[in-house]
């Protein structure tokens, strides 16, 4: 189930959580369904997300480091998030990516700022990553969605605070077709 096959969809409201989200995830965290299966998938998804001009990865290895670092990124995203200690591994995997941005990763580019072509990729999700955590205001908002073996996160960005699926046409829309399955199979027994 990768980008060759399955349109990019980006619900996260951040660049970090919709690289987070290139994996369905199990409650448990295993990884259910893999969308990131090749270097081509990376470059799809880059493309969805508008990083044009950043080096994602290249080969099998690179492309396992890539995914390596989404893992405690997700792990960090979601201990952080909730308030609780143990995001260790991912905050050092940030700052390792951090400390290897260059100095001119940010370029003016005949008006706004952009991620010059010497940019990496991990380097350009660490300083999501790291605006995101940051901010107790944003991580407040961080929620994850219930739907079973989907796990995305996202930033509800609703003035009540009460978004509660990463997308109301897949998981949302799943749900409510389930209840009144159900509901209708009660009503006929």
């Amino acid at each position: 189930m990768s980008y060759a096959s399955h349109p990019v969809r980006l619900c996260g409201e951040r660049l970090i959580l919709d690289f987070l989200n290139t994996a369905d995830w199990a409650a448990d965290g295993e990884v259910v369904h893999e969308k990131l299966a090749t270097p081509a998938d990376v470059d799809r998804w880059m493309a969805a997300a508008g990083l044009d001009g950043v080096a994602g990865p290249k080969t099998a290895r690179e492309l396992a480091r890539l995914k390596a670092f989404r893992a405690a990124l997700r792990a960090t995203v979601l201990k952080v998030a909730g308030g609780k200690d143990g995001a260790r591994d991912g905050v050092r995997a940030v700052n390792t990516a951090l400390r290897g941005i260059r100095n001119d990763a940010l370029a003016e580019a005949g008006g706004p700022a952009a991620v010059s072509a010497a940019g990496r990729l991990q380097a350009v999700l660490a300083i999501s990553a790291a605006a995101l955590l940051a901010d107790p205001r944003e991580r407040v908002r961080i929620k994850i969605c219930p739907a079973d073996n989907c796990g995305w996160l996202f930033v509800d960005e609703t003035r009540n605070g009460r978004r509660r699926w990463c997308s109301m046409e897949t998981c949302g829309n799943r749900a409510k077709a389930r209840r009144h399955y159900q509901r209708s199979q009660a009503a006929r027994s």
